[in-house]
């Protein structure tokens, strides 16, 4: 799912419970400059208006219902007629990741399960190494700004994580290591990070994504 149709789907589902907050939203997503803007102005407007008068006493309960009822069907068919220029570029670069990311598995086989956690919909530039297979081309490490080691099985190499320290002598990537804490990493202070668990898997990667984005930035 791409990002117009993703926020399409997010608001609608926000108008089931609050309309004010599912204009909000989709007041942050939308170009300022677009045609369409003026027609989510209007409707913003309206809402407000609507909900100014029943604060007022103007409006009995049943008025605002039905005064309601009308915005949030224009509502909706104003999010359905909405394009992909409608939105700000800059809205979409925040919902999607654009960085370059390797995904090392120790076997071929979690690859499918680790494609799971990073859906194409959000993540433009993950590519997936297998060590027990030769993949062609065989992606450079060093073109990559995060590799994820996937350290399952967790003792494969009798303790040695020969493979592991390869991928910590890299010079560009950042690693985030993925499996059972490993006392090794504390050696790397400055160029790994782990998460222990799938909840904590998009937590860390996040937080070294931000990082980068700071420590590379140039003005």
């Amino acid at each position: 799912m791409d990002t117009l149709n993703r926020l399409k789907r997010d608001i609608k589902r926000l108008v089931a419970s609050n309309l004010g907050n599912a204009l909000k939203k989709l007041g942050q997503a939308l170009d300022e400059s677009g045609d369409n803007y003026n027609t989510f102005i209007s409707l913003q407007a309206e809402f407000n208006r609507v909900k100014q008068q029943s604060i007022s006493g103007g409006l009995t309960p049943t008025e605002e219902s039905t005064y309601l009822s009308r915005v949030v069907n224009r509502f909706l068919d104003f999010v359905d007629s909405l394009e992909g220029e409608d939105i700000r570029p800059a809205f979409q670069l925040q919902e999607e990741i654009y960085d370059r990311i390797l995904v090392v598995c120790k076997e071929a086989q979690r690859v499918p399960y680790l494609q799971r956690f990073f859906p194409e919909a959000f993540f433009k530039g993950v590519a997936y190494l297998p060590s027990d297979e030769e993949p062609e081309p065989e992606p450079d490490p060093e073109s990559f700004d995060i590799v994820i080691f996937d350290n399952h099985p967790h003792d494969s190499d009798n303790g040695e994580h020969a493979l592991l320290k390869d991928y910590l002598s890299l010079g560009k990537p950042r690693l985030l290591y993925f499996g059972q804490t490993l006392p090794l990493l504390y050696n790397y202070p400055e160029k790994a990070y782990f998460a222990n668990s799938i909840f904590s898997l998009h937590a860390r990667l996040e937080e070294m994504l931000t990082f980068l984005k700071y420590y590379n930035y140039e003005d």
